[in-house]
């Protein structure tokens, strides 16, 4: 069975992703290379050192350290640029997913910790801390170099391909929603009690979170080590994605803290000025609704890129074709489920409101809301019934054409007879 991650687990894959961290990694390996061939020196006999040549890897490092920093200057600025596209074509809450492309991070740090490679063993050569072996070493490891940017040239060639564009845009969003849904599927309420009310004892008793944002993690193995130290229940209030404040109480637990368990409590928490989409389902389907929402409007009027949105969507949300089983581990702990009705609601809202008077939009959403009622009635019956009739006279409100509405209607009228189960669904 799946298993949540620790608040040091989720720190340290957001720091992994940084470019940053692969440009300094990178880097730093490039010196230790250069400096390794000082100690490796020695082993290579004098006269192989004469006959292989060992002189020429001077020249050949200047020339690597000349191109590999134009190179690399020139695909920072593609970089940045399809990034920005990505925000204006798509959404901003895409640039992140764009910021963490392994290849293009790869790419730019091959070439950065290239161009420093060169230039320590430029330095090393003046001062002339290599003797020939060294030379000959240092020159096996600038081949070596060339061959790994090659390498990573001909990858970032083929990556730019599709970089930044709109349909490689969708397909990370898609993607990152896609697995956070299969994590939540994999751990339902991520492991805890599903919260259906807060008990009137514990409302007396709330914790408020210390900074203003976005739950962006919950460490639920520590609070519930916490909780059992203390022999608490906690009520969670604000789950993955909710927005927090000292007005809105992270959790209720069951009788008074002191402040040190009240900290200890808010440090299982991670608050931050964005959502991420790890713990978060709903963001995936708010950030391709975004992304819909902007093709719809009046200055990109781009009714396919939405229609592309809603069957990237179905793709998504069919993972979710049978009722979750729920087997706490965190028996102390109850957090606040993540419901059909709001993850469809989320998606489709916005591009039924803005894409109302597109007719074309409106079939493929019907279409959408059909096939999960088909794909599983006792997950997606109820929500997609609402969702259609909202969507349908959102629709009429706009449309002109009574033969539109018709095709319309009937639709909705298959996704009512398919919505036998009148009741709502939890994750």
């Amino acid at each position: 069975m799946a298993k949540a991650d620790s608040t040091f687990l989720f720190r340290l894959r957001q720091l992994a992703s940084q470019i940053w961290i692969t440009v300094s990694a990178f880097s730093l390996l490039s010196v230790l290379t250069a400096l390794c061939a000082i100690a490796l020196g020695p082993l290579i006999p004098e006269d192989l050192a004469f006959q292989l040549g060992a002189d020429a890897v001077e020249t050949v490092l200047k020339i690597v350290a000349t191109s590999m920093l134009t190179v690399a200057t020139f695909s920072l600025g593609i970089m940045a640029n399809a990034i920005s596209g990505a925000a204006d074509g798509a959404t901003p809450r895409a640039s992140a997913l764009m910021l963490e492309d392994r290849v293009s991070q790869t790419a730019l740090a091959t070439f950065l910790g290239a161009f420093v490679f060169a230039l320590v063993g430029i330095i090393a050569l003046q001062v002339g801390v290599y003797g020939n072996g060294g030379r000959i070493i240092l020159l096996g490891m600038t081949i070596l170099v060339i061959v790994l940017i090659y390498t990573a040239f001909i990858r970032w060639v083929n990556r730019l391909r599709t970089f930044g564009r709109i349909p490689d845009t969708l397909e990370q969003i898609e993607k990152a929603a896609s697995d956070a849904l299969e994590r939540r599927l994999e751990l339902p309420f991520l492991g805890c009690h599903m919260l259906d009310e807060v008990p009137d004892t514990a409302r007396a008793h709330p914790i408020f979170a210390a900074n203003t944002g976005f739950v962006q993690h919950i460490d639920v193995t520590e609070l519930q080590c916490v909780a059992e130290k203390h022999d608490l229940r906690l009520y969670i209030q604000r789950g993955p994605g909710r927005f927090t404040s000292k007005a809105r109480p992270l959790a209720y637990a069951d009788k008074p803290l002191e402040a040190e368990t009240v900290e200890a409590i808010t440090c299982c928490f991670t608050v931050g000025a964005m959502r991420t989409f790890r713990q978060d389902p709903q963001f995936g389907m708010i950030v391709l609704a975004e992304t819909a929402s902007r093709a719809l409007s009046p200055a990109v009027n781009d009714p396919g890129t939405a229609i592309d949105v809603l069957r990237r969507a179905l793709r998504v949300l069919s993972a979710w074709d049978a009722p979750v089983t729920v087997r706490p581990r965190q028996d102390r702990l109850w957090m606040p489920p993540v419901g059909a009705d709001a993850m469809l609601q989320d998606l489709l809202r916005p591009i039924a409101r803005d894409g109302a008077a597109l007719v074309e939009v409106h079939h493929v959403l019907q279409s959408l809301l059909r096939d999960l009622t088909e794909i599983s009635p006792a997950i997606w019956g109820h929500a997609a019934l609402a969702e259609s009739k909202e969507a349908l006279a959102r629709a009429e409100a706009a449309l002109m054409l009574d033969a539109d509405k018709q095709e319309l209607r009937a639709q909705q009228a298959r996704i009512t007879s398919a919505s036998l189960v009148p009741s709502k669904v939890f994750m």
